[in-house]
């Protein structure tokens, strides 16, 4: 038997690897929001680039980021709060576009996490009580971290 039989004995089994329904839930979730999180950056980047409307001074920003100063000091230079949702009042601008864009890609994690916890609930099965803690910690934690990231 050479190495071309061996491989194609492998070729013909057929290996099914059976996904838990809440990782299909997780995953689609993720995929979908951060995708379109990402498109929305990118739209954002390219119209501060063409010459759109921009809620912050860019030239300030790089002038402060350059002299070493600290994150807040940053903001302020640019005309930015340095805290808040403050892209929600700029959606007109390049700038707010964009940073919608990060902040769904951010929270895509965390609407995946409790559609994952929602998922086990209706799950059958031993292990999923085990699951079901790991994911309610998991998601309890990512969402204080959200609701205390706000400044």
């Amino acid at each position: 038997m050479d190495v071309t039989d061996h491989m194609e004995e492998h070729s013909e089994m057929k290996l099914r690897v059976k996904v838990a329904s809440w990782g299909l839930v997780y995953g689609e979730l993720v995929y979908r929001i951060a995708l379109v999180g990402m498109i929305l950056g990118t739209v954002g980047i390219l119209i501060v680039w063409a010459g759109g409307p921009s809620f912050a001074d860019h030239e300030q920003v790089l002038r402060a980021l350059w002299r070493g100063e600290r994150v807040a000091e940053i903001w302020i230079a640019g005309g930015v709060p340095a805290s808040g949702h403050w892209y929600l009042r700029a959606l007109g601008s390049g700038d707010g576009v964009a940073m919608l864009g990060v902040v769904m890609c951010c929270a895509a994690s965390l609407v995946g996490t409790w559609g994952a916890v929602v998922t086990m609930l209706t799950a059958r099965g031993r292990e999923r009580a085990i699951h079901i803690f790991i994911a309610l910690v998991v998601a309890v934690v990512l969402t204080v971290s959200a609701l205390t990231a706000q400044g």
